[in-house]
Protein backbone atom coordinates (compact mmCIF):
# COMPACT_ATOMS: atom_id res chain seq x y z
CA UNK A 1 0.00 0.00 0.00
CA UNK A 2 2.81 2.46 0.63
CA UNK A 3 4.57 1.51 -2.48
CA UNK A 4 1.37 1.83 -4.40
CA UNK A 5 1.14 5.48 -2.61
CA UNK A 6 4.68 6.28 -3.23
CA UNK A 7 4.25 5.75 -7.03
CA UNK A 8 0.62 7.58 -7.30
CA UNK A 9 2.71 10.68 -5.69
CA UNK A 10 5.36 10.54 -8.16
CA UNK A 11 3.03 10.09 -10.90
CA UNK A 12 1.72 13.16 -9.83
CA UNK A 13 4.45 15.35 -9.39
CA UNK A 14 5.30 14.06 -13.02
CA UNK A 15 2.22 14.99 -14.49
CA UNK A 16 2.24 18.52 -12.43
CA UNK A 17 6.13 19.10 -13.80
CA UNK A 18 4.86 18.09 -17.55
CA UNK A 19 1.91 20.83 -17.48
CA UNK A 20 4.08 23.18 -15.52
CA UNK A 21 6.45 22.82 -18.48
CA UNK A 22 3.83 23.22 -21.49
CA UNK A 23 2.86 26.14 -19.49
CA UNK A 24 6.02 27.85 -20.13
CA UNK A 25 6.91 26.06 -23.74
CA UNK A 26 3.84 26.29 -25.08
CA UNK A 27 2.93 29.56 -27.99
CA UNK A 28 0.96 32.59 -26.09
CA UNK A 29 -0.46 35.66 -27.56
CA UNK A 30 0.00 38.92 -26.54
CA UNK A 31 -1.51 42.35 -27.72
CA UNK A 32 -0.86 45.95 -26.37
CA UNK A 33 -2.39 49.11 -26.76
CA UNK A 34 1.03 52.07 -27.56
CA UNK A 35 -0.16 55.87 -27.56
CA UNK A 36 2.68 58.46 -28.35
CA UNK A 37 2.72 61.89 -27.47
CA UNK A 38 0.87 64.70 -29.65
CA UNK A 39 3.17 65.40 -32.42
CA UNK A 40 5.37 62.37 -32.83
CA UNK A 41 7.02 62.29 -36.45
CA UNK A 42 6.00 58.62 -37.01
CA UNK A 43 8.74 57.87 -39.16
CA UNK A 44 11.20 58.69 -36.61
CA UNK A 45 9.56 55.96 -34.35
CA UNK A 46 11.65 52.21 -33.73
CA UNK A 47 8.83 49.90 -32.28
CA UNK A 48 9.81 45.80 -32.47
CA UNK A 49 9.04 42.73 -30.09
CA UNK A 50 10.87 40.09 -29.06
CA UNK A 51 8.99 36.84 -28.73
CA UNK A 52 11.91 34.80 -27.29
CA UNK A 53 13.39 33.40 -30.07
CA UNK A 54 13.44 36.34 -32.56
CA UNK A 55 12.40 40.56 -32.73
CA UNK A 56 9.72 41.58 -35.18
CA UNK A 57 10.28 44.81 -35.97
CA UNK A 58 6.57 46.76 -36.36
CA UNK A 59 5.74 49.53 -38.66
CA UNK A 60 3.36 51.83 -37.23
CA UNK A 61 0.87 54.07 -39.44
CA UNK A 62 0.28 58.00 -38.87
CA UNK A 63 -2.86 57.56 -39.47
CA UNK A 64 -3.06 55.55 -35.79
CA UNK A 65 -4.09 57.37 -33.56
CA UNK A 66 -3.69 54.39 -31.25
CA UNK A 67 -1.42 51.48 -31.80
CA UNK A 68 -1.97 47.96 -31.55
CA UNK A 69 0.81 45.33 -31.02
CA UNK A 70 -0.04 41.79 -31.25
CA UNK A 71 1.97 39.05 -31.96
CA UNK A 72 2.72 35.25 -29.99
CA UNK A 73 5.48 34.44 -27.61
CA UNK A 74 7.46 31.50 -25.50
CA UNK A 75 9.36 33.29 -23.56
CA UNK A 76 8.17 34.43 -19.92
CA UNK A 77 7.38 37.76 -21.28
CA UNK A 78 6.99 38.86 -24.47
CA UNK A 79 9.54 42.35 -25.00
CA UNK A 80 8.48 45.37 -26.48
CA UNK A 81 10.55 47.93 -27.59
CA UNK A 82 9.29 51.67 -28.06
CA UNK A 83 12.23 54.27 -28.94
CA UNK A 84 11.61 57.93 -30.70
CA UNK A 85 14.79 58.64 -32.59
CA UNK A 86 15.69 62.42 -32.03
CA UNK A 87 18.74 63.86 -33.58
CA UNK A 88 21.33 64.91 -31.58
CA UNK A 89 20.23 62.79 -28.63
CA UNK A 90 23.08 60.42 -27.45
CA UNK A 91 20.15 58.29 -25.84
CA UNK A 92 16.86 57.56 -27.62
CA UNK A 93 13.07 58.68 -25.58
CA UNK A 94 10.88 55.30 -25.34
CA UNK A 95 11.87 51.96 -23.11
CA UNK A 96 11.44 48.33 -23.29
CA UNK A 97 8.61 46.69 -21.56
CA UNK A 98 7.63 42.97 -20.43
CA UNK A 99 3.88 42.06 -21.55
CA UNK A 100 2.07 38.93 -20.93
CA UNK A 101 -1.37 37.52 -22.35
CA UNK A 102 -2.88 39.64 -20.46
CA UNK A 103 -4.14 43.03 -22.40
CA UNK A 104 -1.60 45.38 -21.99
CA UNK A 105 -1.29 49.51 -22.45
CA UNK A 106 1.45 51.59 -22.56
CA UNK A 107 0.94 55.25 -22.92
CA UNK A 108 3.16 58.26 -23.89
CA UNK A 109 0.90 60.61 -24.17
CA UNK A 110 2.33 62.92 -21.40
CA UNK A 111 5.53 61.95 -22.75
CA UNK A 112 8.47 60.39 -23.17
CA UNK A 113 9.75 59.85 -20.10
CA UNK A 114 6.56 58.95 -17.95
CA UNK A 115 4.81 56.31 -19.46
CA UNK A 116 1.87 55.27 -18.09
CA UNK A 117 1.40 51.14 -17.63
CA UNK A 118 -1.18 48.84 -17.51
CA UNK A 119 -0.29 45.18 -17.01
CA UNK A 120 3.07 46.05 -18.22
CA UNK A 121 6.59 46.78 -16.78
CA UNK A 122 8.75 48.77 -17.02
CA UNK A 123 12.30 46.54 -17.89
CA UNK A 124 14.28 49.79 -16.40
CA UNK A 125 12.50 49.12 -12.77
CA UNK A 126 12.91 45.64 -13.14
CA UNK A 127 17.20 45.59 -13.09
CA UNK A 128 17.51 48.00 -16.24
CA UNK A 129 18.64 50.75 -14.70
CA UNK A 130 20.86 49.00 -11.71
CA UNK A 131 22.48 46.79 -14.67
CA UNK A 132 23.42 50.40 -16.27
CA UNK A 133 24.47 51.87 -13.31
CA UNK A 134 26.90 48.97 -12.78
CA UNK A 135 28.25 49.09 -16.00
CA UNK A 136 28.73 52.66 -16.37
CA UNK A 137 32.38 53.04 -15.18
CA UNK A 138 33.83 50.36 -17.10
CA UNK A 139 32.12 51.48 -20.19
CA UNK A 140 33.35 54.64 -19.74
CA UNK A 141 36.58 53.80 -19.07
CA UNK A 142 36.77 51.72 -22.35
CA UNK A 143 34.74 53.86 -24.67
CA UNK A 144 37.50 56.99 -23.57
CA UNK A 145 40.60 55.13 -24.02
CA UNK A 146 38.90 53.68 -27.17
CA UNK A 147 38.73 58.15 -28.11
CA UNK A 148 41.93 58.55 -27.26
CA UNK A 149 44.32 55.46 -28.93
CA UNK A 150 41.87 54.30 -31.67
CA UNK A 151 44.16 55.10 -34.66
CA UNK A 152 47.22 52.81 -32.54
CA UNK A 153 44.22 49.96 -31.63
CA UNK A 154 43.89 49.78 -35.55
CA UNK A 155 47.33 48.67 -35.57
CA UNK A 156 46.78 44.96 -34.93
CA UNK A 157 50.57 44.29 -33.20
CA UNK A 158 50.17 47.77 -31.39
CA UNK A 159 50.49 47.85 -27.01
CA UNK A 160 47.47 50.18 -27.49
CA UNK A 161 45.26 47.29 -28.91
CA UNK A 162 46.35 45.29 -25.93
CA UNK A 163 45.31 47.38 -23.57
CA UNK A 164 42.51 48.09 -25.30
CA UNK A 165 41.66 44.49 -25.41
CA UNK A 166 42.21 44.49 -21.43
CA UNK A 167 39.77 46.61 -20.76
CA UNK A 168 37.15 45.06 -23.26
CA UNK A 169 37.86 41.99 -20.90
CA UNK A 170 37.28 43.65 -17.97
CA UNK A 171 33.63 45.09 -19.59
CA UNK A 172 32.55 41.54 -19.60
CA UNK A 173 33.60 40.11 -16.32
CA UNK A 174 31.40 42.91 -15.06
CA UNK A 175 28.50 41.98 -16.84
CA UNK A 176 29.11 38.48 -15.80
CA UNK A 177 29.64 39.81 -12.23
CA UNK A 178 26.23 41.50 -12.61
CA UNK A 179 24.31 38.47 -13.68
CA UNK A 180 25.97 36.14 -11.00
CA UNK A 181 25.07 38.77 -8.38
CA UNK A 182 21.67 38.86 -9.70
CA UNK A 183 20.80 35.47 -10.82
CA UNK A 184 17.77 35.16 -8.53
CA UNK A 185 15.81 37.62 -11.31
CA UNK A 186 14.38 36.79 -14.18
CA UNK A 187 16.05 40.05 -15.45
CA UNK A 188 19.49 38.13 -15.11
CA UNK A 189 18.84 35.94 -16.87
CA UNK A 190 17.02 37.93 -19.80
CA UNK A 191 19.75 40.12 -19.75
CA UNK A 192 22.19 36.47 -20.36
CA UNK A 193 19.86 35.84 -23.85
CA UNK A 194 19.50 39.54 -24.92
CA UNK A 195 23.57 39.95 -24.39
CA UNK A 196 25.43 37.19 -22.60
CA UNK A 197 24.94 34.75 -25.09
CA UNK A 198 26.57 36.51 -27.59
CA UNK A 199 29.34 37.69 -25.43
CA UNK A 200 32.57 36.79 -27.68
CA UNK A 201 31.44 36.37 -30.83
CA UNK A 202 31.25 40.17 -32.46
CA UNK A 203 35.36 40.75 -31.63
CA UNK A 204 37.97 42.58 -33.16
CA UNK A 205 40.49 40.42 -34.57
CA UNK A 206 42.79 38.62 -32.05
CA UNK A 207 41.00 39.32 -29.08
CA UNK A 208 40.16 36.24 -27.24
CA UNK A 209 36.81 36.93 -25.07
CA UNK A 210 34.65 34.76 -23.10
CA UNK A 211 34.50 31.06 -24.69
CA UNK A 212 31.07 29.34 -25.37
CA UNK A 213 32.64 26.94 -22.95
CA UNK A 214 32.57 29.22 -20.34
CA UNK A 215 29.28 30.80 -21.14
CA UNK A 216 27.69 27.62 -20.89
CA UNK A 217 29.42 26.45 -17.48
CA UNK A 218 27.89 29.86 -16.29
CA UNK A 219 24.55 29.29 -17.02
CA UNK A 220 24.66 25.55 -16.03
CA UNK A 221 25.88 27.28 -12.69
CA UNK A 222 24.01 29.94 -12.17
CA UNK A 223 20.42 28.66 -13.39
CA UNK A 224 19.69 26.01 -12.49
CA UNK A 225 16.34 24.15 -14.13
CA UNK A 226 13.07 25.54 -14.01
CA UNK A 227 9.92 24.96 -15.37
CA UNK A 228 9.09 28.76 -16.13
CA UNK A 229 12.68 28.84 -17.61
CA UNK A 230 12.78 26.29 -19.67
CA UNK A 231 12.38 28.64 -23.18
CA UNK A 232 14.96 30.59 -22.41
CA UNK A 233 17.42 28.14 -20.98
CA UNK A 234 17.03 25.65 -24.17
CA UNK A 235 17.11 29.47 -26.68
CA UNK A 236 20.49 30.09 -24.91
CA UNK A 237 21.66 26.42 -25.01
CA UNK A 238 21.11 26.08 -28.35
CA UNK A 239 22.40 29.46 -29.57
CA UNK A 240 25.81 28.43 -27.49
CA UNK A 241 25.55 25.29 -29.74
CA UNK A 242 25.17 27.01 -32.77
CA UNK A 243 28.24 29.27 -32.48
CA UNK A 244 30.51 26.47 -32.10
CA UNK A 245 29.71 25.81 -36.11
CA UNK A 246 32.76 27.58 -37.52
CA UNK A 247 35.78 25.97 -38.30
CA UNK A 248 36.53 22.89 -38.18
CA UNK A 249 32.94 21.66 -37.19
CA UNK A 250 30.49 20.28 -39.50
CA UNK A 251 28.00 22.71 -41.59
CA UNK A 252 24.49 22.43 -40.46
CA UNK A 253 22.33 21.60 -43.10
CA UNK A 254 19.46 23.24 -44.18
CA UNK A 255 16.46 23.27 -47.06
CA UNK A 256 14.71 26.09 -48.06
CA UNK A 257 13.60 27.87 -51.66
CA UNK A 258 15.81 30.49 -53.17
CA UNK A 259 14.08 33.70 -54.49
CA UNK A 260 12.75 32.12 -57.75
CA UNK A 261 11.12 28.97 -55.71
CA UNK A 262 14.18 26.44 -56.38
CA UNK A 263 14.70 23.71 -53.51
CA UNK A 264 18.30 24.34 -52.01
CA UNK A 265 19.76 21.88 -49.90
CA UNK A 266 23.55 22.04 -48.55
CA UNK A 267 23.96 18.26 -48.48
CA UNK A 268 22.86 18.40 -51.88
CA UNK A 269 26.29 20.04 -52.54
CA UNK A 270 28.36 17.20 -50.84
CA UNK A 271 31.33 16.83 -53.59
CA UNK A 272 31.82 20.29 -53.92
CA UNK A 273 32.97 23.44 -51.92
CA UNK A 274 30.11 25.56 -51.19
CA UNK A 275 30.90 29.68 -49.71
CA UNK A 276 28.03 30.74 -47.57
CA UNK A 277 27.47 33.93 -47.46
CA UNK A 278 25.27 35.79 -45.12
CA UNK A 279 24.48 39.16 -45.92
CA UNK A 280 22.35 42.39 -46.31
CA UNK A 281 21.91 44.92 -48.95
CA UNK A 282 21.79 47.90 -46.10
CA UNK A 283 25.12 46.35 -44.38
CA UNK A 284 28.37 48.65 -45.90
CA UNK A 285 30.80 45.88 -44.77
CA UNK A 286 28.71 43.31 -46.86
CA UNK A 287 28.37 45.42 -50.01
CA UNK A 288 32.05 46.10 -50.01
CA UNK A 289 33.16 42.05 -50.10
CA UNK A 290 30.79 41.83 -52.97
CA UNK A 291 33.27 42.59 -55.97
CA UNK A 292 35.54 39.75 -54.20
CA UNK A 293 32.73 37.15 -54.10
CA UNK A 294 31.59 38.08 -57.52
CA UNK A 295 35.00 37.63 -58.87
CA UNK A 296 35.27 33.91 -56.71
CA UNK A 297 32.43 33.11 -58.27
CA UNK A 298 33.08 33.89 -61.99
CA UNK A 299 36.89 32.21 -61.50
CA UNK A 300 36.20 28.50 -60.45
CA UNK A 301 33.58 25.70 -61.77
CA UNK A 302 30.06 25.11 -60.50
CA UNK A 303 31.26 21.52 -60.55
CA UNK A 304 33.72 22.56 -57.88
CA UNK A 305 32.26 25.39 -56.03
CA UNK A 306 29.01 26.52 -55.18
CA UNK A 307 28.11 30.20 -54.01
CA UNK A 308 24.96 30.43 -51.63
CA UNK A 309 24.16 33.70 -50.72
CA UNK A 310 21.35 34.15 -47.53
CA UNK A 311 20.34 37.56 -47.39
CA UNK A 312 18.93 38.99 -43.73
CA UNK A 313 17.14 41.93 -45.56
CA UNK A 314 13.67 42.06 -44.90
CA UNK A 315 12.68 44.48 -47.94
CA UNK A 316 12.43 43.03 -50.93
CA UNK A 317 12.39 45.85 -52.86
CA UNK A 318 16.12 46.71 -51.10
CA UNK A 319 17.52 43.16 -51.49
CA UNK A 320 16.09 42.78 -55.20
CA UNK A 321 17.74 46.41 -56.19
CA UNK A 322 20.96 45.18 -54.74
CA UNK A 323 21.28 41.92 -56.65
CA UNK A 324 20.23 44.00 -59.50
CA UNK A 325 22.97 46.63 -59.06
CA UNK A 326 25.88 44.33 -57.80
CA UNK A 327 25.13 41.86 -60.48
CA UNK A 328 24.79 38.57 -57.40
CA UNK A 329 24.32 35.75 -59.87
CA UNK A 330 24.93 32.94 -57.53
CA UNK A 331 22.11 31.15 -55.58
CA UNK A 332 19.76 33.74 -53.72
CA UNK A 333 18.27 33.16 -50.29
CA UNK A 334 16.05 35.69 -48.97
CA UNK A 335 15.33 36.59 -44.93
CA UNK A 336 15.60 32.75 -44.01
CA UNK A 337 16.17 33.93 -39.86
CA UNK A 338 15.72 30.02 -39.30
CA UNK A 339 19.28 28.99 -41.16
CA UNK A 340 20.78 32.47 -39.50
CA UNK A 341 19.75 30.94 -36.17
CA UNK A 342 21.15 27.53 -36.95
CA UNK A 343 24.39 29.37 -37.83
CA UNK A 344 24.31 31.88 -34.45
CA UNK A 345 24.90 34.86 -37.00
CA UNK A 346 25.86 37.75 -34.50
CA UNK A 347 26.25 40.45 -36.93
CA UNK A 348 27.03 40.90 -40.55
CA UNK A 349 28.69 39.99 -42.88
CA UNK A 350 29.66 36.41 -42.33
CA UNK A 351 30.93 33.93 -44.81
CA UNK A 352 32.19 30.49 -44.21
CA UNK A 353 34.01 27.78 -47.00
CA UNK A 354 32.66 24.43 -46.84
CA UNK A 355 34.68 21.23 -47.89
CA UNK A 356 32.55 18.45 -49.77
CA UNK A 357 32.60 16.55 -47.07
CA UNK A 358 30.59 19.62 -45.08
CA UNK A 359 32.90 20.72 -43.09
CA UNK A 360 33.95 24.58 -42.35
CA UNK A 361 37.43 24.84 -43.05
CA UNK A 362 37.04 29.08 -43.49
CA UNK A 363 35.86 31.61 -41.99
CA UNK A 364 35.53 34.93 -42.39
CA UNK A 365 36.61 35.95 -39.10
CA UNK A 366 40.13 34.86 -39.71
CA UNK A 367 40.73 37.22 -42.16
CA UNK A 368 42.89 40.13 -40.89
CA UNK A 369 41.06 43.81 -40.75
CA UNK A 370 43.04 45.19 -43.94
CA UNK A 371 41.52 41.93 -45.74
CA UNK A 372 38.05 41.61 -44.81
CA UNK A 373 36.77 43.69 -48.21
CA UNK A 374 38.90 41.84 -50.71
CA UNK A 375 39.05 38.23 -48.65
CA UNK A 376 42.44 37.66 -49.15
CA UNK A 377 42.34 34.65 -46.75
CA UNK A 378 39.73 33.40 -48.73
CA UNK A 379 41.21 33.69 -52.62
CA UNK A 380 44.51 32.27 -51.13
CA UNK A 381 42.84 28.85 -49.79
CA UNK A 382 40.64 28.99 -53.04
CA UNK A 383 43.76 29.05 -55.15
CA UNK A 384 45.75 26.95 -52.98
CA UNK A 385 43.01 24.26 -53.07
CA UNK A 386 42.45 24.88 -56.97
CA UNK A 387 46.31 24.31 -57.34
CA UNK A 388 46.09 20.90 -55.47
CA UNK A 389 42.51 19.72 -56.64
CA UNK A 390 40.67 21.09 -59.56
CA UNK A 391 41.33 23.69 -62.15
CA UNK A 392 39.66 27.47 -62.46
CA UNK A 393 38.32 28.74 -65.24
CA UNK A 394 40.24 31.78 -64.68
CA UNK A 395 42.47 33.54 -62.46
Amino acid sequence: MKNAMTTLLRAIACLLLVCSLQRFTTVRHFRVTVTVPPGTDFKQLIISYHNGTETVKVKPRPEDKVIMLEGSYNARYATINIFYEQPGLDTMPGGRFWVTEQPAAIHFDNGWQHPVLTNAKNIDNEGGNNYKKWMAPVIREKDAYWEAHSEAIMDINSPERKVFFEKKRAVEDKQLAFVKQYRSTYYALWLFREELMIMGSVVPYGYQGTTVPQLRAFLQANFPEKPEDAFERATILKWLAAREVRTGAMAKDFTTLDIYGNKVTLKDCRGKYVLLNFWASWCKPCVAELPAIKKIHSSYSADHLVVIGISEDKDSSAFLKAVDRYGISWTKIFNKPDISREYAIPGLPCLFLIDPDGKIIYDRDEETPAQTDSLILLQQTLQKLAADQWKQKSL
